[in-house]
């Protein structure tokens, strides 16, 4: 049987945070065209964090 590890959510992490993001849209407190904007911000950060991560176990 496979077990959950703790160290690696990111799909749920992922799939929390978009849905605030809907979620703020939707109530018209977070205005879209700043999301549009900057998302690609959101894959630069999560590509450096798992390359700290790989760097960081092959050490």
């Amino acid at each position: 049987m496979e077990t959950w590890t703790r160290e690696k959510p990111i799909g749920p992490i992922l799939l929390i945070t978009l849905g605030v993001l809907f979620l703020l849209d939707n109530f018209g407190w977070l205005p879209w065209e700043r999301v549009e904007r900057f998302w690609p911000v959101l894959l630069i950060v999560a590509g450096i964090i798992l390359l700290r991560k790989r760097l960081g176990q092959s050490s």
